[in-house]
């Protein structure tokens, strides 16, 4: 943890993933992406081709309140690589296509993970260490 707190941070894009993929060298290691995935599909897929030779385990970081849109109502909006916030008119279709769109990222991104070698983990709110176990010694 040290380590990582004391890592300079650069850069205006998301695109370090591939930096740090360059980085890891050639000999097979066990790479641990931990991320939101909230990045374009086009850079996911480079991410996990850049990283085809390692062992690679995705950990995607949830939050359950992401999930509790109002029906109706105002909602506010924050872009956490940004900070920037909008206003958001939620209604029932939107909250619907909302819902559709990110069971729709989930697959694919399972789908991805899965085509190079290992199972999506999901952390929603909180890590639940024995499950976590369980996932990296099935692989």
């Amino acid at each position: 943890a040290e380590h990582v707190a004391a890592a300079p941070c650069f850069g205006a894009s998301a695109r370090g993933v591939l930096d740090a993929a360059a980085l890891i060298g050639a000999q097979r290691k066990l790479v641990v992406v931990i991320s939101d995935f909230r990045l374009p599909s086009s850079l996911l897929k480079e991410m996990f081709d850049a990283l085809a030779a390692h062992d690679v385990t995705p950990i995607m970081l949830a939050d359950s309140q992401e999930e509790a849109l109002p029906e109706w109502g105002l909602s506010e909006i924050a872009d956490l690589e940004d900070g920037r916030r909008r206003l958001v008119v939620m209604r029932p279709a939107l909250r619907r296509r909302w819902r559709e769109q990110e069971a729709a990222r989930r697959a694919a991104l399972s789908r991805l993970s899965r085509r190079h070698g290992r199972e999506l983990f999901i952390v929603t709110d909180r890590i639940d260490a024995p499950r976590l176990t369980r996932h990296l010694m099935a692989a």
